[in-house]
């Protein structure tokens, strides 16, 4: 995505940095955003439903969305960022109807999801079919001799992931072998047996292994070690896996060694300094955002109690 919004807007006027920082604050964000693998391998290893983790992430994006946009149009005013010609309704109308076909697969997931009708994976496997015939027979973006290199790039990066997952859990096993669990759990609450600052101390250790790692294995490997902690200090599960989220989607582009900050900066061809400086205003919102969503768990748990129960 990235790839493509960046240079659009470099076309469209603004400054690279610029670029940079919005879409790198807009990918932070937008972990919380489902279907979101992140969620999927998060609610496996926590042993949580991946549905309610899908609709505990949403009102949390709105929040951070609606503070991301303020800042930006803060910025806007202040710096007369490049204007667009305001739509027209028989554009907006034709935009709307040629986005329908592609937005129906939201809700193939979701609906099949929460209506009980599919799991997780029964209703991946449903959009991808509906993907694959939208890109081929609507769109016709997709040729059928393209096929068996989707299939075989699809098949390269799940055998990466569950590489990760089984190596990961291996050692996170090891580990709970070890004891290592019962001396986290000593050393957090030798500190306090707040649950508010144990999420604060998730937060930082989330955030920083997430700039020096990608985010699946800090979930994969620190999840299985801190989830006996959270059901004794009586964190919800689902408030505690979309907080951890959001601080691995921080981490992973916080300046100067988040990973995807420095595969954003390429991208938009920019140096790091200018780039991290542009961002800076964004990251201080993005925090911002991390603990509203961290010390007001009903912003988490609402929707999910309000569709699932409980």
């Amino acid at each position: 995505i990235g790839s493509i919004l960046i240079p659009s807007m470099k076309r469209a006027g603004y400054k690279a940095e610029t670029a940079v920082a919005v879409v790198a604050a807009a990918t932070s964000m937008g972990i919380l955003v489902p279907p979101c693998i992140a969620m999927v391998v998060l609610g496996v290893l926590a042993n949580v439903s991946v549905g309610a983790l899908f609709i505990g992430g949403f009102l949390p994006a709105a929040v951070i969305a609606l503070m991301l946009m303020a800042l930006v149009y803060m910025q806007a005013v202040r710096g007369n960022f490049p204007r667009e010609a305001k739509p027209t309704p028989r554009t907006f109308v034709r935009t709307f109807a040629q986005a329908l076909v592609p937005m129906t697969m939201p809700v193939i997931l979701f609906g099949g999801i929460l209506g009980g009708i599919t799991t997780p994976t029964e209703a991946a496997s449903v959009a991808v079919v509906y993907g694959m015939l939208v890109g081929l027979v609507i769109y016709r973006e997709i040729k059928l001799r393209d096929l068996p290199k989707i299939m075989a790039d699809s098949a390269v990066t799940t055998g990466v992931v569950m590489f990760l997952i089984g190596a990961a859990s291996l050692l996170a096993w090891n580990l709970t072998r070890e004891g290592v669990p019962n001396l986290l759990s000593t050393a957090i609450t030798i500190v306090s047996t707040s649950p508010w600052i144990f999420l604060l101390v998730s937060n930082v250790m989330f955030i920083l292994l997430g700039a020096v790692l990608e985010g699946l294995p800090v979930l994969i490997i620190m999840v299985p070690l801190l989830m006996p902690l959270v059901q004794q200090l009586g964190i919800h599960p689902i408030h505690y896996g979309i907080v951890t989220i959001m601080a691995v989607g921080i981490g992973v582009f916080l300046p100067p060694v988040g990973v995807c900050f420095f595969i954003a900066c390429s991208i938009g061809k920019t140096k790091l300094i200018p780039s991290t400086r542009a961002f800076f205003p964004f990251l201080l919102v993005l925090i911002a955002g991390l603990l509203v969503i961290t010390f007001f768990p009903e912003v988490t748990l609402v929707l999910p109690r309000l569709v699932l129960g409980g």
